[in-house]
């Protein structure tokens, strides 16, 4: 099965990861204030992703704080990849072995090309990736216009799929990821440096 290349399908992966984290009842509060709404067990929205993101990022910072929800959000990302590669036969094939014999660098050229497609054609963000050097990525958002800086935390969510996909994808090496947003902040860069274990 392929998520169909629209928002809602992105929404439901979050919206499954935030039950995980937090609990339902805390998933529901949100929910209730936020654009999601259930019909027969069905989760349909009221609002697009790009703002749903938004308003989820400035939930969860009145909720609780803005650090924690940036890590929040991280643990949010990390919790998607189980409901992405459910949902979604391109990413899942590349946890096959016939990617996972390839070396590194070609695994890693090829896998990170195919996710960030797969979720900028499913999720509606500008995402692209670049090879900054030997086995160093850069992965890189771009800010939607009518977001405002709550869309930020986006990142975060990014940072924390990054994680669990480079693990997931080959857990014998050590990633040094990290973050930083673009000068005119347009835009935001997360590094992904693959090194072999000591």
């Amino acid at each position: 099965m392929r998520i169909e290349d629209d928002a809602s399908s992105f929404l439901i992966v979050i919206f499954s990861s935030l039950v995980e984290i937090l609990g339902e009842g805390t998933a529901q509060a949100f929910a209730q204030e936020s654009g999601f709404s259930e019909t027969n067990s069905k989760v349909h929205f009221r609002t697009d992703g790009t703002r749903l993101i938004t308003e989820l990022g400035g939930w969860l910072s009145r909720r609780y704080d803005s650090l924690t929800a940036k890590g929040l959000f991280i643990r949010l990302g990390r919790s998607s990849l189980t409901y992405l590669r459910r949902l979604d036969n391109e990413i899942a094939s590349l946890g096959n072995i016939e990617n996972r014999l390839k070396p590194v660098d070609r695994r890693f050229d090829f896998s990170l090309d195919v996710l960030g497609s797969r979720l900028q054609e499913i999720s509606g963000f500008g995402i692209t990736v670049e090879v900054a050097g030997k086995r160093e990525y850069e992965w890189k958002i771009v800010k939607q216009d009518k977001c405002g800086s709550d869309q930020f935390l986006l990142p975060y969510l990014f940072f924390g799929l990054l994680e669990e996909f480079c693990v997931w994808l080959d857990s014998r090496k050590d990633y040094r990821i990290s973050y930083q947003d673009g000068e005119e902040f347009d835009r935001s860069t997360i590094n992904i440096l693959i090194r072999d274990l000591i």
